[in-house]
């Protein structure tokens, strides 16, 4: 039945709602708020164990856009 389609699918959940989520609202809004300087990118990435990427992502608001 699942195959076909007609089993009920489970609700999306985004930010925190996710259980396998990393990042609180608190991690995000700070995310967003520093400063744009050389390094400090890194910095967070570490500080919170996320990649580099996520970091940049987060920033421009193509991740978490719900905060």
């Amino acid at each position: 039945m699942i195959a076909k389609g007609r089993a009920a699918k489970p609700p999306v959940r985004h930010g925190e709602k996710n259980n396998k989520t990393r990042l609180s609202k608190e991690a995000v809004e700070e995310i967003r708020s520093a400063p744009r300087t050389h390094g400090y990118g890194a910095y967070l990435a570490r500080k919170f164990r996320i990649a580099r990427n996520t970091v940049y992502l987060i920033r421009d608001r193509r991740a978490r856009v719900n905060g």
